[in-house]
């Protein structure tokens, strides 16, 4: 007996590494069923202050931050997407229903602990924390043979790019019972493809503006970086410092890649999308100097990089400054 639905066509949408596993994986597979999800990067205004506050002050780790995509089900009803949610006490119930849903084809999504899975745990040196944790899975595969149970996952760890790996049965049920805020939980999503476009179009407007009134990032947190950076005792737990700022670069400049798409699906002018791209650009740069820089382990050459990664968040500041103004004018044009 075997079950298999072919996800070959789908591809990793966030290279920069902004969303968490679980929205990553549920728009990546949403386009590649010709889901327009545009409509839903309505909410990639980030507030760079509660970045700071939370990624740089509380040291949280980029994807147990909460960006603003699929953070209820409003966001699904909205745009003509349904997710259905189950959770079993059993695992034997769990397994019944994951062949029932396989046969009607219906890709399934559950949390599980990422610790069990070889491809994660061969790839521990890309981890900034420990290997245990819950991570998000697409499950596409289930094959009974010679009393021989297997599932078929897809996942884009590492080097975000989407492969199927395949496992034993038991693996997958040591793996969620071993989390039991999580245990048993599993979701699949029903839309229609021939989905109104023009409506989700109009609501996508809508929610942005609504979004952007109430919007006033002051932008303080570069001015804080710009400090830190100064700060000798800072300097001090450089390492730990740099990983918190990759972290919130990722998130910025993820934030205003997603933005880009979003102002260009709803016809924005040029010039707000130009400029989007260029500080998504540009904060990207100074997140891939940063990794440099912490590479180096050399204390010269770290000390020598600061007045330019000060330079640079000086810019950038202004640069976002210049583009809230520019998206705040231009909404009366959509």
């Amino acid at each position: 007996m075997q079950s298999m639905i072919d996800l070959k066509n789908i591809e990793h949408i966030d290279p920069l590494n902004h969303i968490s596993c679980r929205s990553n994986h549920i728009f990546s597979y949403l386009k590649s069923q010709g889901v327009q999800i545009c409509p839903f990067f309505y909410g990639a205004l980030e507030d760079t202050n509660k970045i700071y506050n939370e990624i740089i002050l509380q040291k949280k780790v980029r994807w147990s931050y909460e960006t603003q995509y699929l953070r209820n089900e409003e966001d699904f009803d909205l745009f003509g997407i349904k997710e259905i949610r189950k959770t079993f006490a059993t695992f034997d119930l769990l397994e019944v229903y994951i062949q029932e849903k396989l046969n009607e084809n219906k890709v399934l999504f559950f949390w599980c602990d990422r610790a069990f899975f070889n491809h994660w745990f061969e790839n521990t040196h890309q981890l900034d924390g420990p290997l245990q944790g819950p991570h998000y899975f697409i499950l596409h595969g289930y094959m009974d043979h010679d009393d021989k149970k297997s599932v078929f996952i897809t996942d884009n760890f590492p080097a975000n790019i989407y492969a199927e790996h395949q496992y034993d049965l038991n693996i997958l049920k040591a793996s969620i019972c071993s989390d039991n805020y999580l245990a048993g939980r599993i979701s699949f999503f029903e839309f229609d493809s021939r989905m109104n476009d023009s409506k989700n179009l109009e609501i996508a407007k809508t929610k942005f503006k609504e979004k952007l009134l109430l919007f006033n990032d002051n932008f303080s947190f570069y001015d804080h970086i710009i400090t830190h950076l100064e700060d000798p005792a800072y300097f001090n737990s450089f390492n730990e410092m740099i990983t918190c700022l990759d972290h919130a670069f990722a998130l910025i400049s993820g934030a205003k890649c997603f933005l880009a798409q979003f102002l260009e699906y709803v016809d924005y002018p040029q010039a707000s999308i130009d400029l989007a791209q260029h500080i998504f650009k540009s904060a990207n740069i100074i997140k891939q100097k940063l990794v440099k820089i912490k590479l180096y382990r050399n204390p010269v050459t770290i000390k020598n990089n600061l007045p330019l990664l000060q330079k640079s968040c000086s810019e950038l500041k202004k640069l976002e400054v210049q583009f809230l103004q520019m998206l705040k004018e231009g909404m009366d044009s959509i």
